[in-house]
C-alpha cells in the first residue's frame, strides 16, 4: 500500500555592543544545510550543527524575516537541530509578505526566485548571540518538462489501492464580504482508501472508503460528525476521465469525495485548454455531486512530492440549490465559481495533489438556512487533496 499526499511567538532581541564573539571555535554556529546559492523545491531541510548551541540556548527560523519556528535541541543522537521549511506554505506574517512583492504573492504564497533562510541563537535569557544566513533559489517547476505534446491518461492497476488526505478550510461570509459571526468557519478534514476494484472494457471500477473515526465537519464552536452515505458508492472512470456513478448493496463508510477532471483526449502541449466539468460534492448525507461547466488549461510542469507533474488549471462556475433539509423556507441558490489546480503525474496516471478555490454568493430570505448554525450568503476558500 502506497500514501500519496501558524503560530508565532515573539522574540525579545536585545542589542549586543561590539562584535558577536563565536560560540565555540571548534563548532561555529552556522547553517550547514542548504548550501548558500543552492537551487531547492517542495521541502527543504535547514540544519544547524547541535553542538554549537550551549545547553539552554534555542534556534529562531525565519524566511525572508519572516519567523517561522523556534526549537532548542533534543536529547537523541542527531548531530543537528533541523528545520523543514516547505517553499509552498504561507508567510506567517502576511503584511511583511506583501511588502516583499518580489518574492511572495499578494496571498503570501512563495514566489519562485531567490529567498533568504536564516538561523538565529538565543541563549536561556532570550539575548540574541549569533546568527547565520543563506540564501537560496526556489524553483519548484520542472527546468527540463517532458518532451510536448504529452499523452494525459490515468492508469490503472486491479486490486491498487492509495490513501489519500482531504481538508477543506472555509468560511461563510455575507454580501459585504464579513465573517457571519463565530459560527462561520467551516473545518473538513478526511482520509480515505482509493481502491481499483475491478478494470472491464476500458472501465476502471473505484471506491472511496473513509479510514474509520477520521472524518468530521465542524461549524466553528460546536462540532458535527459528517454523516456517511449507507450505500457503497463506487466510480467507472475512462482513461480520460469520463465518469459514470454507481452505488451497490448497503456497505456504510464508502463515498465519493473527489472527482477527478476530465483530461483531454489528445496529446496536450502546455498552453492548449480543452472544455470539460469539475464535479463537486454538493450533498455530505448522499454523495451527490453536480457537475460544473469548466475549462481546463495545461499552464506547465511543477514539481509534487518529487514527481513532474502536469498543472492543469480549471475555471468554473454555475449555479447550486441551496438543499432542502437546511433551508427553512422558500428555495434558493448560490452562484458557485472557482478554481481547482490539479497536479497530475503522467508517469503514474494519477492525481497526486489537488486545490479547489470556490467562492459562491446568494440572495436569502431571513432564515433561509436556519438548519445550518451561523450560515448564510458568501463564499470560501476550497479544500485539496492529498
Amino acid at each position: 500500500m502506497r500514501k500519496d499526499h501558524l503560530v508565532g511567538i515573539l522574540l525579545v532581541i536585545a542589542g549586543v555592543a561590539g562584535i558577536l564573539a563565536p560560540v565555540s571555535a571548534q563548532t561555529p554556529f552556522t547553517i550547514r544545510r542548504p548550501r548558500n546559492g543552492a537551487v531547492v523545491r517542495e521541502k527543504v531541510r535547514v540544519e544547524v550543527p547541535k553542538a554549537s548551541i550551549p545547553g539552554g540556548s534555542f534556534v529562531a527560523f525565519a524566511v525572508d524575516g519572516d519567523f517561522r519556528v523556534a526549537t532548542a535541541p533534543d536529547n537523541d543522537r542527531s548531530p543537528v537541530v533541523t528545520f523543514i521549511w516547505d517553499t509552498r506554505s504561507r508567510a506567517t506574517d502576511l503584511k511583511l509578505a506583501q511588502s516583499m512583492e518580489d518574492k511572495y504573492t499578494n496571498e503570501g504564497y512563495p514566489k519562485e526566485g531567490p529567498h533568504t533562510v536564516q538561523a538565529i541563537l538565543y541563549d536561556v535569557q532570550g539575548q540574541q548571540q549569533a546568527e547565520s544566513a543563506v540564501n537560496v533559489v526556489v524553483r519548484n517547476t520542472v527546468a527540463n518538462p517532458p518532451r510536448q505534446p504529452v499523452r494525459l491518461a490515468y492508469r490503472f492497476q486491479l486490486d491498487e489501492e492509495v490513501n489519500y488526505t482531504y481538508r477543506l478550510n472555509g468560511q461563510l461570509r455575507d454580501m459585504g464580504n464579513e465573517p457571519l459571526g463565530q459560527n462561520s468557519v467551516i473545518t473538513v478534514e478526511a482520509q480515505w482508501l482509493q481502491r481499483t476494484e475491478d478494470i472491464n472494457e476500458g472501465w476502471a471500477i473505484l471506491t472511496q472508503k473513509f479510514t474509520p473515526d477520521s472524518t468530521a465537519m465542524v461549524l466553528n464552536p460546536a462540532p458535527n460528525r459528517l454523516s456517511i452515505a449507507d450505500q457503497r458508492v463506487f466510480v467507472q472512470m475512462q482513461p480520460r476521465g469520463r465518469t459514470q456513478i454507481g452505488r451497490g448493496s448497503a456497505d456504510k463508510g464508502y463515498f465519493l469525495v473527489y472527482y477527478p477532471i476530465d483530461l483531454k483526449p489528445t496529446p496536450a502541449r502546455v498552453g492548449d485548454k480543452w472544455g470539460g466539468v469539475v464535479r463537486l460534492m454538493t450533498d455530505p448525507d448522499t454523495g451527490n455531486a453536480k457537475s460544473f461547466p469548466a475549462v481546463h488549461t495545461l499552464v506547465g510542469y511543477e514539481w509534487q512530492q518529487g514527481l513532474q507533474c502536469a498543472r492543469i488549471e480549471s475555471a468554473f462556475k454555475g449555479v447550486q440549490p441551496i438543499l432542502q433539509r437546511m433551508a427553512s423556507s422558500g428555495t434558493s441558490t448560490i452562484d458557485v465559481e472557482g478554481e481547482r489546480v490539479t497536479y497530475f503525474s503522467p508517469k503514474l496516471g494519477r492525481v497526486i495533489k489537488s486545490v479547489d478555490t470556490i467562492r459562491g454568493t446568494a440572495s436569502l430570505p431571513p432564515g433561509a438556512l436556519g438548519g445550518m448554525p451561523g450560515a448564510g450568503p458568501g463564499g470560501g476558500p476550497g479544500g485539496g487533496m492529498p
